[in-house]
């Protein structure tokens, strides 16, 4: 018998010193890594993956930086803000005409000035409460129900939105 022969033999009796049990367990470990997909490890400390898990600190630096922005420099006296161009084409106002003034003025604590200029930077604060405070519900439960209310709210911000931006152009002009 040769030594190829010899050795297929005592492995298929159990190898030399191994029993067929383990042959068996080895046999189940294949097909259970065969099932189960490869799980994609991360560095948790690269800088990288630090600002995928926290994308609203970068949304954060930018608010406080443009509020420090239009806080130094009043966008009716400086020409460096853009221009809407929605009311260049059209002549009437967007929901959003006003709103670097309106936030200056808040800015400086001049709330009925920025009122009169643009309500939504005074709503967008408790609306992105809402909706902020929605998002995380949807993304700790993950239920449909918390789905529904994060599209509704949604929703219901656009279709404002667009009322709003209807309702500042009539000739009434009761909303600036």
């Amino acid at each position: 018998m040769s030594a190829n022969q010899n050795s297929s033999n005592i492995s298929q009796r159990g190898g030399v010193g191994g029993n067929p049990t383990d042959q068996s367990k080895q046999a189940d470990d294949k097909r259970r890594s065969a099932a189960q997909p490869p799980v994609l490890v991360t560095d948790q400390r690269s800088p990288r993956a630090g600002l995928l898990r926290f994308p609203w600190g970068a949304g954060l630096l930018m608010t406080v930086v443009g509020a420090w922005i239009l806080w130094h420099f009043d966008p009716g006296a400086h020409g460096f803000y853009p221009r809407c161009t929605f009311h260049q084409l059209t002549g009437w106002q967007c929901p959003g005409c006003g709103g670097l003034r309106a936030t200056h003025a808040l800015l400086h604590g001049r709330v009925a000035e920025s009122w009169n200029l643009n309500p939504l930077p005074i709503l967008t604060g408790p609306a992105l409460l809402i909706g902020f405070w929605l998002w995380h519900l949807q993304r700790m439960t993950k239920s449909d129900k918390s789905q529904l209310w994060a599209r509704a709210y949604l929703w219901l911000v656009v279709v404002g939105l667009l009322i709003f931006g209807i309702v500042r152009n009539l000739p009434s002009q009761r909303i600036r």
